[in-house]
């Protein structure tokens, strides 16, 4: 506080975590979010989550290949 007297943090969707996909569904809305933050499992890596993570490492996909989806098509969490 006495270093940064007036900062304040950005919403959570400036830095969405991979965990709020299947953790709190409720605050993923693919057109409110900016940055997906996969900050675990990695979406080229084997992992334990890769099913619970398959519509966001599906994403990663298609961003890596340059085929970037529309997001407004997107289905968010359920």
């Amino acid at each position: 506080e006495s270093f940064f007297p007036s900062w304040h943090g950005l919403p959570v969707t400036f830095n969405m975590l991979q965990y709020a996909w299947f953790n709190l569904p409720d605050l993923w809305r693919w057109d409110s979010i900016n940055v997906v933050h996969y900050q675990y499992e990695k979406p080229w890596q084997d992992h334990a989550k890769v099913e619970q993570l398959r519509p966001l490492i599906e994403l990663w996909r298609a961003y890596a290949e340059g085929t970037p989806p529309d997001l407004t098509t997107l289905a968010n969490p359920t």
